[in-house]
């Protein structure tokens, strides 16, 4: 079961402490407590805690800036246990309506994985909700092709070229049915 850690902002650690990464690739309305209802993208992160593996769901909150975490209750457990634990974060973002991504942590460099935590909300917290048209991917980070600033680098163009492509087969597939 997950549980709210409404005092968590941010899951400030390393890149090299992620075992796995999913992320959502549509933003779902949700309503939670103290939070008007608002679209919200959604994380599911595997990450170590000492010598064992934790889970967290991460939902970001587009309108309050904010990210809202759920960790499981079991608290930190053997890493060769992830798996079911695993299946159960899932179960839970998908039951809200969410369509998750494994992100292939494990099959990405180091400096790959690296650009992409930092570019990622999960590691600094959102920030303040700012009025623009700079367009929102539906989880938290900015569109790595219309946004400004340091997003933008060759590892965001392909994860946002890839999320294009998923998408597209996506559509493809409930098309056929």
């Amino acid at each position: 079961m997950f549980l709210p850690d409404e005092n968590r902002l941010s899951l400030s650690i390393d890149a090299d402490r992620v075992f796995a990464l999913h992320r959502s690739i549509n933003p779902v309305q949700v309503a939670l407590p103290g939070f008007p209802g608002q679209k919200a993208g959604a994380f599911v992160c595997v990450f170590s805690e000492g010598e064992a593996a934790r889970i967290a769901v991460v939902l970001a909150l587009h309108e309050a800036g904010r990210l809202y975490f759920f960790l499981d209750d079991e608290g930190p457990i053997p890493k060769g246990q992830i798996a079911p634990l695993l299946d159960e974060a899932l179960y839970f973002v998908e039951a809200m309506g969410y369509l998750m991504v494994d992100l292939e942590w494990d099959h990405l460099e180091e400096t790959e994985r690296d650009a992409l935590w930092r570019n990622l909300p999960l590691k600094q917290g959102m920030p303040a909700p700012v009025k623009s048209d700079v367009v929102s991917s539906g989880d938290g980070a900015t569109n790595p092709v219309e946004g400004s600033g340091p997003i933008g680098s060759f590892a965001d163009k392909e994860m946002e070229a890839r999320r294009q492509r998923l998408i597209a087969h996506l559509g493809r597939l409930f098309a056929a049915y």
